[in-house]
């Protein structure tokens, strides 16, 4: 005789069945009451009642999982991507309700909304990341403490010893060399180097920095010339 368990709805013969009597599921150890031959089978009990997977559940995960897989091909866009995440939202929402009625009625149906949640939330927070990076960037902040080029005329004296005379000190001027540029600076010390003199200065921001007289114009040059002469007297 054809038994269909109530508890897990799974279908087993039992032979020499009476009705009436009581017998085992094989499938979930169930007490099974065996019906008469002539009551119909409870439709709740049909092979439509086997799944056990929450049909509204899996629509909800799959409408989640498509919103954050689309969502997730768009929020690499600078700016643009920020537009996703509304979608995103409605996808989470989605999941987190397909997940709770999965719950409810205890049936299978996590996979698809964990996934979607999981999806829409990463397609929230890279355009966050990217867009907040791009903010953040200043290039021409980014250029200066990246790369230092150094002017032609100013040089590094590490292990060269200069000959050393006697320190000066100048007002904050600005400097002209023979091509015409300009810089303000504080001349600090003179010194020479293979037969040219060399000034030592200092900008108005704090940076030293070394420059071959010789460069200069005539009249910086006759500047440093006097500066000497006052300091040797």
């Amino acid at each position: 005789m054809l038994v269909v368990c109530p508890s897990c709805s799974q279908q087993f013969v039992h032979p020499n069945a009476v009705a009436g009597s009581v017998a085992s599921c094989p499938h979930c150890q169930a007490t099974v009451t065996i019906p008469s031959s002539n009551q119909p089978i409870p439709a709740s009990n049909t092979l439509g009642s086997k799944s056990k997977t929450s049909v509204p559940a899996l629509v909800l995960g799959i409408i989640s999982v498509m919103l954050g897989t689309l969502a997730l091909l768009c929020c690499w866009i600078p700016f643009v991507g920020i537009l996703v995440i509304p979608f995103t939202v409605i996808g989470v929402a989605l999941g987190v309700v397909g997940l709770v009625i999965g719950l409810i009625t205890r049936r299978k149906a996590f996979g698809m909304p964990i996934t979607g949640i999981v999806l829409c939330v990463i397609s929230a927070v890279i355009p966050i990341l990217i867009t907040g990076a791009l903010m953040s960037y200043d290039p021409d902040t980014t250029a200066e403490n990246l790369l230092e080029i150094p002017s032609e005329e100013e040089w590094s004296f590490e292990g060269v010893t200069p000959d050393p005379i006697n320190e000066v000190k100048s007002p904050m001027r600005t400097w002209t060399n023979k091509e015409g540029s300009e810089l303000e600076a504080e001349l600090i010390r003179l010194f020479k180097m293979d037969g040219v003199f060399h000034g030592e200065f200092v900008r108005p921001s704090g940076d030293v920095f070394t420059y071959k007289i010789g460069n200069f114009s005539q009249a910086d040059i006759q500047f440093v010339k006097d500066l000497q002469a006052k300091s040797t007297n």
